[in-house]
């Protein structure tokens, strides 16, 4: 396994050093790689419906795209996308749709998004540029195989229509011999995800990964993915030595994958027993590069994975979501992904800027344009610029713009909630590992309860600084002067809160990897799951 895993990684980042360079090329002009790729797209597609319809035939500049595309949202897209399951061809895009792809987005209303080859293209050449980055930094992550993390599947849809709902696994946003590549240096194979039940696809993916232990590189969205993984294997020790050492049938697993954890391996169980499995450094003592979520809530998260495998570093995941890659890790940042899409940055005042405008410590919203068919489509993520990778900058997630609480009118949003927590404790810095709004409602009256790490050492009045911060919102404080909603409560929760969340989120339907920490939750309900 080590020799095959370092040939594939090896072939792999050899075949990613274009990327790469293209990349570094094009981080010294951003306005130019942008108006480039700009004229590409709309040149291909200027003869689709959307194409003629938005009259892409008379553009010739980023303003004239401007002047005659609006700001988009999904619903926009819906009476395309039904045109497009019917079996039309050049609705929004030139490229043939390969597949309807489901939103894994936190919001309840599901969205299709068209996954074309020009798509994967773009997704491949950022992907490539962070991949040969990451071992060109350090070369030992080459010589053992790697966890990319999945959860379990979502059933293809069967749905009537002419074009099919669903995706295979990750690896199908790379190209066909990078596919091929990192499967084979995959410790945990993709068929795992097949494995529906939870408890079952965690002892599966530990299974293999306890023949892996050589493991170089994890791969996960949410950071507390990876800590319930091993928290599971710390509980559950026993069974997994034995499984080892006798062989099981995982229910869900099939094939030569299930033949592989039904042989025993005896000399790897007695070699195991010598490891701690509260210790995950001591079970893969060559793990050199944890990749995870890093910003937004998900950095109290992160901060509780450092003290479970406190030696590895960990390297925060850039913004990626179904529709688009915004930006990656490279070169010790994550700058905008500027040779993948064209991307806009709508300010706290709504203007539209390039990406070579933006300003260092600003907050916008990203706007994106693909060529799986969205044009000037608002993704609802809001970032803030943390600085340049030569005159491109570098990114970090803030929160969901769209994600609102309202219980009686007063509408916050994420983005606002995160800035006002921070002005609370009294900056980023000093936000407690969790921290999270959600509202309450009881038969007295309805309001907000701050759940807050019990750990946490709090600002004196940290009650009334928060309650003053979100009176910013006109709507909550006259929610407050009528009395519709009542003050804000703090109420601190055990260590295990992050858990607490993503078991129920996922208990609700969301797949394990998209579930993601928020400091604000619009569901009521929180009391009884985190005390």
């Amino acid at each position: 396994m080590k020799a095959s895993a370092f040939l594939a990684n090896l072939a792999w980042e050899r075949s990613c050093r274009k990327d790469a360079g293209a990349l570094r090329r094009a981080l010294d002009d951003p306005a130019r790689e942008q108006a480039a790729l700009l004229e590409r797209i709309v040149r291909r597609n200027e003869g689709t419906a959307f194409g003629r319809a938005m009259g892409f035939a008379g553009i010739r500049s980023v303003s004239d795209y401007r002047e005659r595309v609006p700001l988009s949202s999904y619903d926009d897209y819906v009476a395309y996308v039904e045109r497009i399951r019917a079996g039309e061809q050049r609705v929004l895009t030139a490229d043939a749709v390969e597949r309807l792809v489901p939103s894994s987005g936190s919001t309840a209303a599901r969205k299709l998004i068209p996954f074309t080859p020009s798509l994967r293209r773009e997704f491949q050449r950022a992907i490539g540029a962070w991949i040969s980055d990451m071992f060109r930094g350090n070369r030992d992550l080459l010589r053992g195989p790697s966890y990319w993390a999945i959860s379990p599947a979502i059933p293809e849809s069967n749905e009537a229509g002419a074009v099919p709902v669903g995706f295979d696994d990750d690896s199908a946003y790379l190209g066909f011999w990078s596919r091929r590549l990192v499967r084979a240096s995959l410790a945990v194979p993709s068929s795992v995800r097949h494995v529906e039940n939870v408890d079952d696809f965690r002892m599966a993916t530990l299974l293999f990964l306890l023949r892996a232990r050589e493991l170089r590189v994890v791969s996960v969205w949410h950071p507390s993915f990876l800590e319930l993984l091993c928290s599971f294997m710390a509980e559950r020790w026993g069974d997994l030595l034995r499984a080892v050492a006798d062989g099981v049938r995982v229910p869900g697993l099939e094939g030569a994958d299930a033949a592989i954890v039904m042989r025993g391996d005896r000399a790897l169980a007695r070699s195991l027993e010598a490891a701690d499995p509260a210790r995950p450094e001591s079970v893969w003592p060559r793990l050199g590069c944890i990749s995870c979520w890093a910003d937004g809530q998900a950095a109290g998260a992160v901060a509780a994975l450092r003290r479970l495998i406190p030696a590895t570093p960990i390297v925060p995941k850039g913004l990626v979501a179904t529709e688009a890659i915004v930006s990656l890790p490279f070169g010790g940042a994550r700058p905008i992904a500027i040779g993948s899409h064209f991307i806009e940055m709508v300010d706290a005042g709504g203007e539209v800027r390039g990406v070579e405008e933006a300003r260092e410590g600003e907050t916008y919203s990203v706007v994106v344009t693909t060529s799986g068919g969205l044009y000037r489509y608002r993704l609802h993520d809001l970032v803030r610029v943390d600085g340049f990778v030569s005159n491109t900058p570098s990114i970090r997630f803030v929160g969901k713009e769209d994600r609102i609480s309202d219980l009686c009118g007063e509408k916050l949003s994420e983005g606002f909630v995160a800035s006002a927590l921070a002005a609370a404790f009294g900056g980023d810095e000093r936000m407690p590992e969790f921290a999270m709004l959600a509202p309450e409602r009881s038969d007295a009256a309805a309001g907000y309860v701050l759940f807050v790490d019990a750990r946490a050492s709090l600002p004196e009045g940290i009650a009334q600084r928060l309650e003053r911060e979100l009176s910013a919102n006109p709507h909550y404080d006259w929610a407050r002067k009528l009395g519709q909603l009542a003050a804000v409560e703090v109420v601190q929760v055990g260590e295990g809160a992050h858990r607490a969340v993503v078991a129920e989120l996922a208990h609700r339907g969301q797949l394990l990897g998209a579930v993601k920490a928020s400091c604000l939750r619009p569901e009521t309900g929180w009391r009884e799951v985190l005390l």
